[in-house]
């Protein structure tokens, strides 16, 4: 543990070296620092000395951070990360480019340059010299610019190393004037130390410490213009992490440095903020701010406090500290479960297993690992187990592709279910292929398929226009009058055969034209039943091409766009990830292939699905089905019965009607019952009549008698028929015409 008495001989030392110096600065101290400015315009002049420690922040640096609302504290909060990752993505790393760049406002052209250098590389505000300073010797050149004679422009990070095309390749942070001799001597070799790297002391012979001027300008570049590809080793501009950290420690920033970054801010707008806080750099890169390290802000040693760590568990795993970032390894089968502080204070950010202390005083951490929970995954295909999966609750898997063989029956793989399903007609909830699956305990997946049949378990070989949204099924991929098929042409493209239709549809299509398209992630596969490959993007040429291949790579998933009036756009996976060719499109002279995107060559693809039946979804075996059939309902006189064929293997059944054996029998046309099989119907209501009014007059006498006695003689006179049977006993004869005729005479009768 660092003692209270060393921190306080470090900053006294400080102090008095300080105050040694104060007689020759143009600056006062911290408390209260001045600089005499001396500006042209806008632009402000370099007013620093070169091997001058700056142990103060400037005026223009102070408001530049207070105007963002930015301060120490903030960014050296932030956490780094000790990869040298060519995407860097580090907390610190994105925040300081975002700051760096947000602010660059003016960038500077190459031409620019040559009259700008007479402000940021002067010496003494260009009061003693109009001259500018040589980068890499100090010798006085120029100002005024002789088209290259003797004096040039050095690109610190080559312009081969970079992105040679766009604005950064520009930039006065990195341009630096140089002597003709000294820019040629350098050449586009990687700074270092070996015998092979370029080492920027060498030619002032030592008068001039640049290691760490060079190591903030390429962390510049790598932080604002995201040269990140380029940054390390021989064929990169820095020769490693190590060394740069060494020459930032090394070589602190001077005023010289602290003026020009003063400069440039008059002109672009934005500042180094490397040259300002160089702490920073450590913490970016994970590393310890070394002690008693001189910088402009005097930040360094307020946060050197020792940061010690330890487990709970050394058999669960281990722990590394590396500047303010505690990382944490658990061992296989265990995992980080929280900290512990154990003495001291400080602020801790989680993030992953990754923990970034900001300490107030030294601090003491315990790392707590605990055992995780070993479970299976159970991987089941047709109801048969294929594989067991061990695995850790709470990981994360890719859900795989289907394995096995599909029958040629239009069963297709839809996707993996957490439960079996037998033949239902309602898709269930289901993960698609290439999806992210956790697991949170023992787990079965079974692969739930697909298929559409009509009556009688057949397979419809109608295929429909299709539109909308892509769903999982059987299509044909059609371009004009041709659909595309399963085989290769010898200039590798997909072959086809022209099509004709019968009222807008397809029937019975050769089986090479019959594609499974399925779900995988956000992509989809085209598997051809008939040779079971894929249809699939070359991925090794960049000409019109495809082909056929039997692996699920990215190759042979495809991204889907629902185009208006019904086509689509198919875009190979692996292909466009290649930079190669990757639209579908029929060409009707060569075949289907993959072509550049907008282009006006090819056809658009249309589909066809399979139509008509029903569509069932299950997980047991793909079945061929062997029906046998079973009276459900018998048919009766006029009534269908109903006949159920059912699928001795699968259970899967359909039905069909039976006809019925006859018509129904009644009496009369009044009657609502069936004599032979009781069925029930509707009939009309019974007409009414006035009893003993036979000839329909409205009124009952002698008339009526003689009607009666004219029918029952079978003269042709109108008679109310369902008045005659003035007894009522159902039929009409002598007996009614003598109770008519008592009831005339006024007997003690009744009639109907």
């Amino acid at each position: 543990m660092r003692s209270l008495t060393k921190r306080s001989l470090a900053w006294l030392t400080s102090l008095l070296l300080f105050v040694s110096l104060f007689s020759s600065l143009i600056v006062l101290p911290a408390e209260a620092a001045t600089v005499d400015y001396v500006y042209s315009g806008n632009y402000v002049y370099n007013w620093g000395t070169r091997e001058e420690v700056a142990t103060f922040m400037s005026p223009m640096a102070e408001a530049w951070y207070d105007k963002n609302n930015t301060s120490y504290e903030e960014l050296s909060a932030l956490q780094g990360s000790n990869s040298t990752s060519s995407v860097p993505s580090s907390a610190m790393y994105l925040e300081l480019k975002s700051l760096m760049s947000s602010n660059h406002k003016t960038i500077t052209s190459y031409n620019d340059t040559r009259s700008l250098f007479q402000y940021t590389d002067c010496e003494n505000s260009g009061k003693t010299s109009k001259k500018i300073s040589s980068f890499y010797s100090g010798t006085p050149i120029g100002p005024a610019w002789d088209g290259g004679s003797t004096w040039n422009r050095e690109h610190t990070w080559p312009n081969s190393k970079g992105d040679a095309s766009g604005q950064g390749e520009n930039d006065i942070f990195m341009l630096r004037p140089t002597s003709k001799s000294e820019n040629s001597s350098r050449g586009n070799t990687a700074y270092g130390e070996g015998s092979s790297y370029y080492h920027p002391n060498s030619e002032s012979g030592g008068k001039y410490d640049l290691r760490g001027d060079v190591a903030r300008i390429m962390l510049f570049v790598y932080c604002r213009w995201g040269n990140t590809v380029k940054m390390w080793g021989g064929s990169g501009v820095m020769e490693s992490l190590a060394v740069l950290l060494k020459w930032v420690e090394e070589d602190p920033v001077d005023t010289w440095e602290l003026g020009r970054n003063d400069s440039t801010q008059s002109i672009t707008g934005t500042r180094n903020v490397f040259v300002d806080y160089p702490e920073l750099i450590f913490i970016m890169f994970g590393a310890n701010i070394p002690e008693d390290y001189q910088t402009p802000s005097g930040k360094a040693s307020e946060g050197a406090f020792d940061i010690t760590a330890s487990v709970n568990n050394s058999a669960y795993g281990s722990v590394t500290v590396s500047g303010k970032n505690v990382t944490a390894t658990p061992k296989t089968g265990y995992a980080v479960s929280g900290y512990t502080i154990l003495s001291g204070t400080a602020t801790v950010v989680r993030n992953g297993n990754v923990f970034t202390l900001t300490p107030s005083s030294d601090v003491k951490i315990r790392i707590d690992f605990v055992p995780r929970e070993q479970v299976t995954v159970q991987w089941m295909q047709g109801g048969a187990l294929i594989s067991t999966q061990p695995i850790y609750s709470g990981d994360t898997i890719t859900l795989p592709d289907y394995t096995g063989d599909l029958p040629d029956d239009g069963t297709s793989f839809v996707g993996w279910v957490e439960s079996t399903v037998t033949d239902t007609t309602d898709i269930p909830t289901f993960y698609v292929v290439g999806s992210k699956y956790t697991v949170g305990g023992n787990t079965t997946l079974h692969a739930l398929f697909s298929r559409t049949e009509m009556d009688g378990g057949t397979l419809s070989n109608v295929f429909e226009p299709y539109t909308g949204a892509l769903t999982p099924g059987d299509y044909l991929v059609v371009g004009d009058n041709a659909v595309m098929l399963g085989a290769l042409t010898d200039k590798t493209r997909l072959q086809y055969e022209e099509i004709t239709f019968t009222n807008g549809n397809i029937l019975a299509p050769n089986p090479l034209a019959v594609w499974h398209i399925a779900q995988n992630g956000s992509n989809w596969t085209m598997l051809n039943a008939a040779n079971g490959s894929y249809a699939a993007g070359t991925g090794y040429k960049s000409s019109n091409q495809a082909t056929l291949i039997t692996s699920l790579t990215d190759f042979a998933k495809w991204s889907v766009t629902v185009k208006a009036g019904g086509t689509y756009d198919f875009y190979n996976v692996g292909n466009e990830a290649a930079g190669i060719n990757p639209l579908l499109r029929h060409n009707g002279t060569v075949g289907f292939a993959c072509y550049a995107k907008n282009t006006s060559v090819g056809t658009t693809i249309k589909l066809y699905k399979r139509a008509g039946g029903t569509t069932y979804y299950f997980t047991g075996a793909p079945c061929e089905h062997a029906y046998t059939a079973a009276v459900t309902d018998e048919p009766t006189c006029g009534q269908e019965g109903m006949l159920t064929y059912t699928c001795s293997l699968c259970g899967n059944s359909y039905t069909e009607a039976v006809p019925a054996t006859g018509e129904h029998v009644y009496d009369d046309d009044y009657d609502e019952e069936c004599n032979v099989c009781g069925n029930i119907r509707e009939v009309p209501e019974k007409p009414t009549h006035t009893p003993g009014d036979i000839n329909g007059d409205g009124r009952v006498n002698n008339h009526d008698l003689a009607a009666l006695q004219q029918h029952l003689n079978e003269w042709d006179v109108f008679v109310v028929e369902a008045a005659l049977d003035v007894s009522g006993d159902g039929k009409v004869n002598n007996h009614d015409l003598a109770l008519f005729q008592q009831y005339l005479n006024e007997w003690d009768v009744e009639i109907h």
